[in-house]
């Protein structure tokens, strides 16, 4: 190899790491600056109550009140199915 092909891939293999750097810091960039999804509820409003109000008694009637979707995510039936099971089980329960 000559001294010219040398210096050629001398210069290609500065100019590959500096765009490897670029990539580097575009990506940092993007990071910093990328907002974050406003969040829309932090917390619901029933799960506050659960100290005060209990597991069940007052919050099963709350939330098979104002919020089903809420109701199914805390017991995985509807509250049809629910009442349901809980109307044939209370016998053998009790």
């Amino acid at each position: 190899m000559d001294r010219g092909q040398l210096e050629l891939l001398n210069l290609a293999l500065e100019l590959k790491t500096a765009n490897m750097r670029l990539a580097v810091l575009v990506d940092r960039y993007l990071k910093m600056t990328r907002q974050r999804k406003a969040r829309t509820v932090w917390v619901r409003h029933w799960i506050t109550l659960r100290p005060h109000q209990g597991a069940y008694a007052n919050l099963m009637t709350i939330l098979r009140a104002e919020d089903v979707e809420s109701f199914k995510n805390f017991t995985r039936l509807s509250p049809q199915m629910f009442a349901d099971m809980v109307h044939r089980f209370t016998p053998r329960l009790e």
